[in-house]
């Protein structure tokens, strides 16, 4: 079962708790950035486990591609959030950092759980026996040399 939809409510469930202990741009940077964690978060997962599916050889580079991409999201929203006026003067600039980056750290984690899943499938997959080729056939027989 995937572990990332379970440990999403259950994010949002923790900021239904803090959330009244929060108010104005606070509450609302705070729920965005959460929110724009975990919806960041989401896409490279479901991008790592196509990926990893389609050729698994690459766990490494989709891993290290997925961080990288949330790392420069994560930025670039930080940056526009304390630099663009109009979400400057809604959004508290630390609690949504705070938040997204929670968000994400959730989602990579998570993530890299349920990715392992399918690496460990596509590896079960791989060494399979072959009921064309019957039991203890290599990989390598009946391939011609020709």
């Amino acid at each position: 079962m995937p572990k990332t939809l379970p440990g999403t409510l259950l994010a949002l469930a923790a900021m239904g708790l803090v959330s009244p202990q929060l108010e104005g741009t606070r509450l609302a940077g705070a729920w965005a950035g959460l929110l724009s964690g975990l919806v960041v978060g989401f896409g490279v997962v479901a991008w790592q486990k196509s990926a990893l599916r389609r050729n698994p050889a690459r766990a490494m580079d989709t891993m290290a591609l997925g961080f990288l991409f949330k790392l420069v999201v994560l930025a670039s929203m930080g940056a526009m959030v304390l630099w663009w006026e109009p979400m400057a003067s809604r959004l508290d600039a630390k609690a949504f950092l705070l938040s997204a980056a929670l968000g994400m750290v959730l989602l990579l984690t998570l993530g890299a759980l349920d990715n392992a899943a399918v690496l460990r499938e596509s590896a079960a997959r791989a060494f399979q026996p072959n009921p064309e080729r019957g039991p203890g056939a290599s990989v390598s027989e009946g391939k011609s040399s020709s």
